[in-house]
């Protein structure tokens, strides 16, 4: 093995290394081995070509995922449409029997039975003194969801009814019924909620691990019970951070860039924006770190920052075998950082990285997820990685924390690659179920294969001897990361 002197640092310092040194044990500041500042000076042609970090399985990374993501401490929140998305931390119990007393459910007239159609005296809460009992030759006018009074225990329809008479002008309610006839007879308790047929005094409404969705129905159970506040899992603070030379913010471009293509280099930052309109449609709080240059100053002020301010920092770009990929080494080394994974068996996203790094403050470590730069394997891998962990951290069970599989007819053959594959497509509902439309040409770096896909096709593996596509008119599992539509 060749021994090569390089000249590195800012002392110029000379250090004969053989080319099995250049490793991440060079990174790792091994007091024999060259500094990370130094390692940067080496020209690319001499560094390590083999990731130092083990190729982990789909299933593998996702266990780890859900492993070390633990949800977050509860808090108190009010009942409101900003507690949607959040999962309860404690049972919900009705303090007490709903509804309290027997309530109608139907607009007509309170009645005892048994009576005798005719004609009735009409009561109204104008004219029945609260708590006083119905006579028998009257009943109580009465609308849906009211109690009934005392002396009444069935309610007929007005529907089955017809004005008998009406107050004149002269005894002060003009217009209004004064008698009834009952055309029909009813039984005891017809068209009446009883007691505690919803709910009974100490009954479980709603249980610790639900989610409270965007829907309504876990709401109104709580506004149901009288419920202002209820315990849940905080849901997590999300930082974003981008990294690369190369990379533009969209409202900083200059205007060279905005009116013409020449002279320009620059590339448009789009993973931060798209994954910021992600997060914050999901109602997650959002942390613009904004963009790091290719230096370890730079990156580890903007780590740091995000890590101190965030439960969850989400990096892209960085994470692969480029000359200034970064983002694992200075995870290790200058944030004390575990990688539980630094590559991923999977296409698109095969750099996709996960660490824990310890907070300043001593409290529960920080999670990362360091995911590719470019714009497809970066959504990909938020879906399938990062949601789940936000999920989890929120309260989710690890069961729940995943986006769901679906089975989808595919319109068209998709060719298979040795790695498991995940296919941008468009599902949509049809008469005969639904299909599967690709988005076009699936390069990791093409960002118009995102644009209108609510689905990633799981594609298996190519295996030697088995089919190399999946062809036309099969079924295949499909993420569903957006809403179905026709």
């Amino acid at each position: 093995m060749p021994n090569l002197v390089c000249r590195a640092g800012p002392l110029g310092l000379s250090r004969i290394i053989t080319t099995t040194t250049i490793t991440t044990s060079i990174i790792n500041m091994g007091t024999k081995f060259l500094l990370l500042e130094h390692y940067l000076t080496i020209p690319t042609s001499l560094r390590n070509r083999v990731s130092p970090y083990r190729l982990v399985s789909m299933d593998e990374a996702m266990r780890l995922v859900l492993e070390v993501s633990k949800p977050l401490e509860p808090v108190t929140l009010d009942v409101n449409s900003r507690l949607a998305g959040h999962v309860l931390s404690e049972d919900v119990t009705a303090p007490h029997a709903l509804p309290a007393t027997p309530t109608t459910n139907v607009d007509g007239y309170a009645v005892q039975v048994p009576y005798k159609k005719g004609t009735f005296k009409v009561l109204t809460p104008a004219t029945l003194r609260l708590g006083s009992k119905v006579p028998s030759d009257s009943v109580y006018r009465i609308n849906t969801g009211a109690p009934l009074p005392p002396g009444t225990n069935a309610v007929i329809m007005v529907e089955d009814t017809q004005v008998g008479s009406q107050f004149s002008a002269e005894e002060g309610e003009e217009g209004e019924e004064k008698t009834v006839e009952l055309l029909a007879e009813v039984d005891v308790g017809e068209n009446v909620r009883n007691a505690g047929s919803d709910v009974r005094a100490g009954d479980k409404v709603l249980a610790a691990g639900d989610v409270i969705s965007g829907l309504g129905g876990e709401i109104g159970a709580l506004a149901f019970v009288g419920r202002r506040q209820v315990k849940a899992y905080r849901k997590p603070v999300v930082a974003l951070l981008s990294t690369g030379n190369e990379l533009v913010d969209l409202q900083q471009q200059s205007s060279q860039a905005e009116g013409s293509s020449e002279g320009w280099s620059g590339v448009i930052d789009t993973n931060r924006p798209s994954l910021g309109a992600i997060l914050e449609g999901m109602g997650y709080e959002v942390i613009d770190i904004g963009i790091a240059h290719d230096d370890i100053e730079a990156h580890v002020s903007a780590l740091s920052d995000g890590i101190s301010r965030a439960d969850v920092l989400v990096t892209t770009g960085g994470t692969s075998m480029g000359a200034s990929d970064l983002l694992k080494p200075l995870l290790e080394r200058n944030l004390k950082g575990t990688i539980h994974f630094g590559r991923v068996a999977m296409k698109p996203g095969k750099p996709t990285t996960f660490a824990s790094v310890p907070s300043a403050n001593g409290g529960r470590e920080k999670l990362v997820f360091g995911l590719p730069g470019n714009p497809a394997s970066a959504l990909v891998t938020f879906y399938l990685f990062v949601f789940p962990a936000l999920r989890r951290l929120g309260g989710w069970t690890p069961e729940g924390a995943e986006l769901p599989r679906v089975p989808v007819e595919l319109t068209e053959s998709l060719p298979l690659d040795p790695r498991p594959e995940f296919h941008r497509v468009h599902v949509r509902i049809t008469s005969s179920g639904l299909k599967a439309f690709s988005t076009g040409g699936q390069r990791s770096s093409r960002v118009a294969s995102l644009a209108g896909a609510n689905g990633l096709v799981a594609l298996p593996a190519l295996v030697e001897g088995g089919p190399k596509v999946l062809e036309k008119g099969q079924i295949a599992k499909v993420v569903l990361i957006g809403e179905l539509q026709t």
